[in-house]
């Protein structure tokens, strides 16, 4: 979705099905979006398939990779470019793990529409900063 131009698609669809799994009590990311899967063998109604999956995960590497941008410029994440995309969100924090450590972003608009980056990372990695619409 992203690479075909619907990044507020994405953005969405995160928010509409990966919240329905909050407002089941989902600690976990599940392996299909919520909805009632029948009694069966198992024993009871289910909200779905397997309660823990990676499949559902998607959403994890995409705020990373994409959200915050943090991306390595070196093998081993020597150097790293941090490129926060907008999203139409109005802020966005997490971290990123590397084998030196874990870079944590937050980034947010402020009330004059700038963006604010703030991040932490290791003293091994070297970071490179670029805000949206800069080269």
């Amino acid at each position: 979705m992203i690479s075909a131009g619907y990044t507020s698609d994405a953005i969405a669809l995160i928010r509409e099905q990966w919240n329905r799994m909050l407002e089941k009590g989902a600690t976990t990311f599940w392996e299909t979006f919520p909805g009632k899967v029948g009694s069966g063998d198992h024993g009871g109604d289910h909200w779905s398939r397997s309660l823990c999956h990676g499949w559902s995960a998607a959403p994890a590497y995409f705020l990373s990779t994409q959200v915050l941008d943090v991306a390595p410029l070196e093998p081993g994440y020597r150097r790293v470019r941090i490129a926060p995309q907008r999203c139409d969100l109005q802020w966005a924090s997490g971290a990123v793990p590397t084998p030196h450590g874990l870079i944590t972003v937050e980034w947010h608009i402020d009330p004059s529409g700038e963006l604010i980056i703030t991040y932490d990372a290791p003293t091994a990695c070297e970071v490179e900063i670029i805000k949206p619409g800069v080269a």
